[in-house]
């Protein structure tokens, strides 16, 4: 009974291994296609290989998500722009509806719209996504975000200049805590 157990303990280690690897892959990627558009076409095709359209995890919606939104930042059209710009949208608002506590979705999507300009209308989005992201900050879970990206997010929050007086101290004590 004992190797069964210890069969089970090393079957849930590898499964959450192989998805942090994958998580891992996902945001290296994705950080490299900010700049790169042919590291948006490898993120896609990984994406679209790996996971069919029915079951995917919210995770993986906000980062096709992602895909779209950079896909918007590299195209040259402004209606292109605008129908991938909408595309991620719904796909990030999907993510979020499966998973609104989901710190990295939140961020994500947060980090795209920051750059969208005020007139296309999603600054409730911008407000809800920094209030989610302070107060999960706040726990410092490290078991799905881990410290180094969360201290990224800081930064990222506090260099946006998107956050009233409060939650600015707030971000600064937890950077500095």
């Amino acid at each position: 009974m004992k190797k069964f157990y210890i069969i089970i303990v090393l079957f849930i280690w590898v499964v959450n291994l192989s998805a942090f690897d994958e998580l891992e892959y996902l945001r290296t990627t994705y950080y490299e296609a900010v700049e790169k558009e042919n590291k948006v076409e490898e993120l896609e095709s990984y994406l679209l290989s790996k996971y069919d359209n029915k079951n995917i995890p919210p995770i993986i919606t906000a980062y096709l998500g992602g895909v779209n939104a950079l896909k918007s930042k590299h195209a040259f059209w402004i209606t292109t722009k605008y129908s991938y710009f909408l595309d991620s949208m719904e796909l990030f608002a999907d993510a979020i509806n499966k998973d609104s506590l989901n710190l990295e979705i939140r961020f994500m999507r947060f980090s795209v719209l920051h750059y969208v300009p005020g007139i296309l209308g999603y600054s409730k989005e911008k407000k809800d996504d920094i209030k989610v992201i302070i107060e999960k900050l706040k726990e410092q879970n490290f078991s799905k975000v881990p410290q180094k990206i969360q201290i990224g997010m800081l930064e990222f929050l506090i260099n946006s200049e998107r956050l009233t007086a409060a939650q600015l101290n707030i971000v600064k004590d937890l950077l500095n805590g």
